[in-house]
């Protein structure tokens, strides 16, 4: 690894001088999680919120249902360790969590600025400090700037600003806005739009650059997602700050590494790692605080939702335990809740039950091992929503807009699902059957809320055209499947686009 180690003097009154080509060509900061850790914004680190994530699943989970021995013991060994964080969100959120995951990352919003945010806020009122870019969720910087400081959301706000001079920018969305975060594994990988992309890329590429509380993890998921790497080697001075201990994330390293003679690692912790950059420290006093407390019981009244129980909680699980490796517990685990599923059925669907058997059955009824059963349990789960639904829709207050997009999304993927295994059993006609079908119900989604079951759709419409010998069709059907799975960055969708194009082709050259 190459790049200095600038060790700062922690405890300095702030009196040193600041870098000269800060104020030859201006800072910029890049902020993450860690800016809003300190007291009083007390603000949960990305570990600590998906622990809790973890730890409430398994105890809602254990609290109702026993789990065969192999994967109790898989369970409690379970940690986040075994899984990259960057892929936790994504695994919950198709178990079940759908929408209500934008709700729930609303206690990652804090109660007041700290010290770092007050500090930098000084800092901006002097002129030297121009652009702050986060991937934040909190609305802590907003309060602490001062009030010429305009905040941009790079996902929803288009054009970029033609002045980065007094611009928050806020990749990820904010707090107050659940539902233009952005958190998800898929939704990092479809990058930044291409304007927003290029505007960061010229911003770090004229402007100093000063990294805080971010570890680099997030560039993992897309080929130089903040442009970091391309403008390093001509940014005039870029600073990475790493906590005393911690080695730099791959990511950050190659950056620093860009950078040359220009690029550095600053170790310590905030914010007094500031001061030996010779900026003096705008403190605030800290506050003991509940934040575990607090977190715990966000996380709690989020298991409590309507659609949610231990069965649920239990095919979270399941899918985590596949990502650690642990797949014969995971096995077991589903083996245990579709017994426990199938007994709900038998007692008679209601509204508390039916969507969550549905939910259960749905997920778990997908077995290469066991095409029958498979096939079964989905059957069994699209009677059971539709029971739900129907009945919710001859009540007085009806169906949400929400809920009948979620019905639809849960619909069409329990349908293509059909389509697979009557695929893998050869039953053309039956698939294609299964394929219309399901395309109603995506037709039935919006616009932003169809890519996500259009690659599965084009991926069913391609293995049919090419049973039925159409391999042109086939081919233009996986082509469309790649572009929409690219899109969305769904990688499995990917890779399988990608091999059933390339035995497409051996088949043609083989011919």
């Amino acid at each position: 690894m190459t790049g200095r180690k600038l060790e700062p003097s922690v405890g300095t009154t702030g009196s040193g001088r600041l870098p000269l080509e800060w104020l030859e060509h201006g800072l910029v900061v890049l902020g993450g999680a860690g800016l809003s850790v300190g007291s009083p914004a007390n603000v949960p680190s990305w570990w600590d919120f998906n622990q809790a994530v973890l730890d409430g699943l398994r105890h809602c989970f254990a609290h109702s249902i026993e789990a065969p021995v192999h994967a109790r013991r898989a369970l409690e060994r379970l940690s986040l360790n075994d899984l990259e964080v960057t892929e936790f969100s994504q695994v919950v959120h198709n178990a079940f969590a759908g929408l209500t995951w934008f709700d729930l990352l609303g206690v990652l919003d804090g109660e007041e600025p700290n010290t770092t945010h007050c500090t930098l806020s000084t800092l901006a009122r002097s002129g030297m400090l121009q652009t702050i870019v986060t991937t934040n969720f909190d609305t802590l910087l907003e309060r602490a700037l001062p009030s010429d400081f305009r905040t941009f959301n790079a996902l929803i706000d288009e054009p970029p600003p033609e002045r980065s001079v007094g611009a928050l920018v806020k990749l990820h969305g904010t707090g107050g806005e659940p539902r233009s975060l952005v958190d998800l594994a898929a939704q990092k990988r479809r990058g930044l739009p291409p304007a927003w992309r290029s505007w960061l890329e010229d911003l770090f590429s004229n402007r100093c650059v000063l990294v805080l509380g971010f570890s680099g993890a997030d560039l993992d998921l897309a080929d130089d997602y903040l442009g970091l790497q391309a403008a390093a080697s001509s940014t005039p001075w870029l600073a990475w700050n790493l906590r005393r201990g911690v080695p730099p994330h791959p990511r950050a390293a190659a950056v620093v590494r860009a950078a040359a003679d220009h690029g550095e690692f600053l170790i310590g912790d905030l914010p007094e790692v500031l001061e030996g950059l010779g900026i003096s420290l705008t403190r605030v006093e800290s506050r003991g605080g509940s934040e575990e407390d607090r977190l715990a019981e966000a996380v709690s009244r989020w298991l409590t939702q309507d659609g949610v129980d231990s069965a649920v909680c239990g095919v979270a699980l399941a899918r985590l335990l596949d990502a650690a490796g642990s797949h014969t517990a995971a096995d077991a685990l589903r083996s245990r809740l579709r017994t426990q599923a199938r007994r709900a059925l038998r007692k008679g669907v209601n509204l508390s039950s039916g969507t969550r058997v549905s939910l259960v059955l749905g997920q778990i009824g997908i077995d290469d091992r066991q095409v029958a059963r498979s096939l079964k349990d989905l059957d069994l789960s699209e009677r059971a929503l539709t029971a739900v639904v129907e009945n919710l829709r001859q009540r007085r207050d009806g169906l949400s807009s929400e809920g009948e997009i979620e019905y639809a999304r849960n619909m069409s993927a329990s349908i293509h699902s059909r389509a697979v295994w009557l695929i893998r059993q050869g039953d053309v006609d039956g698939a294609e059957r299964e394929v219309e079908r399901a395309w109603e119900y995506i037709m039935a989604m919006p616009e932003t809320e169809q890519l996500d079951r259009l690659a599965a759709h084009w991926q069913n419409t391609g293995a049919i055209a090419w049973l039925r010998g159409d391999k042109e069709g086939a081919r233009r059907s996986f082509e469309r499947a790649l572009q929409v799975a690219e899109e969305v960055g769904d990688l499995a969708f990917v890779r399988s686009a990608e091999h059933n194009l390339g035995r497409l082709q051996q088949t043609a050259e083989e011919q």
